[in-house]
């Protein structure tokens, strides 16, 4: 998915001609690594508390990956989970306050090669349950669905929030479940009410795959979307960026696959690193938002990291 803006050309964070004072803030990994930034990192849920200063400042959200889809026997792999979706803000500026930060969990990979159980717990934090193997032969279940990342204030004021990816098909002998996940942040996604957390992936109750839980997103989000229980379609989740912020973009998270094929999960916006936007390379882990592969691996959790100028 092409991004809305490219960072790259536009300059997050240093772009805007705004009346500056200095950011005193507090939250977070805090790291200055020398390129004029200093930055905050959240790789598990908290919050960023801004004292002061009127400058700039840049949002990115990565949600987390889908897990992994069971394998059903002597069928072929479960389909891998989709990579998280990303969102980028700048605004700028922000009031003095506090802001909470939301990390996805990784969606737990499925049960498979064992008759009625076998899934992986709920990745924290709104991460979707793989599902269970079902109770005929040695069923594959579907993955989790990722949890959605963002920054924003209680009550449903969002700034940036990275939406979560699908979980992987179980795998199948017939045509059950032939559904590719979808990475978060995809616009073939469509916003549902159920999609604020990962759904869990879908229990199958006979000889055959499970659909993959659906990725979490933001109820507000227009455009790239998603979400939906998981037994209708394994969507990612969606990407939101407040219409106030002065520079944006969003980008989808990489695919999952059928049930079936098996393979490795989709990575987390591919397309955000490192090409478009090298700055930000040493402050998230490649790990970040990898949806889970075959046979029932769980995603990886997301990440929110907030710099502004020193």
């Amino acid at each position: 998915m092409a991004p809305i803006f490219t960072g790259s050309k536009f300059g997050f964070g240093r772009s805007a001609a705004v009346a500056s004072g200095p950011i005193t803030a507090t939250g977070g990994s805090v790291s200055t690594p020398g390129d004029g930034y200093k930055y905050h990192k959240f790789t598990s849920p908290g919050t960023f508390i801004l004292s002061s200063g009127n400058s700039p400042i840049d949002i990115v959200a990565f949600g987390a990956g889908g897990g992994g889809g069971g394998r059903d026997g002597f069928a072929p792999p479960g389909g891998g989970g989709a990579g998280g979706g990303a969102a980028i803000g700048t605004f700028s500026s922000l009031n003095p306050g506090t802001y909470y930060i939301s990390i996805g969990g990784g969606g737990g990979g499925a049960g498979g090669d064992v008759s009625g159980g076998g899934s992986g717990p709920a990745g924290s934090n709104g991460g979707g349950r793989g599902g269970n193997a079902g109770p005929v032969g040695t069923s594959g279940g579907g993955g989790g669905g990722g949890g959605w990342s963002g920054f924003f204030i209680p009550g449903g004021v969002y700034y940036v929030a990275g939406g979560g990816g699908g979980g992987g098909g179980g795998s199948n002998e017939g045509n059950a479940n032939e559904t590719a996940a979808r990475g978060g942040g995809s616009p073939a996604n469509t916003y549902r009410p159920d999609s604020t957390t990962g759904n869990d992936g879908l229990d199958y109750p006979g000889d055959g795959g499970g659909f993959g839980g659906c990725g979490g997103g933001v109820s507000n989000a227009t455009g790239s979307a998603g979400g939906g229980s998981g037994n209708t379609s394994n969507a990612g989740g969606s990407n939101f960026v407040n219409p106030i912020a002065i520079l944006s973009a969003t980008y989808a998270g990489g695919g999952g696959q059928l049930g079936g094929p098996g393979g490795a999960g989709g990575g987390a916006a591919p397309s955000f690193l490192p090409v478009n936007h090298p700055g930000w390379s040493p402050q998230i882990p490649t790990s970040t938002g990898n949806g889970g592969s075959a046979n029932g691996n769980s995603g990886t959790a997301g990440v929110v990291v907030v710099r502004y100028l020193v």
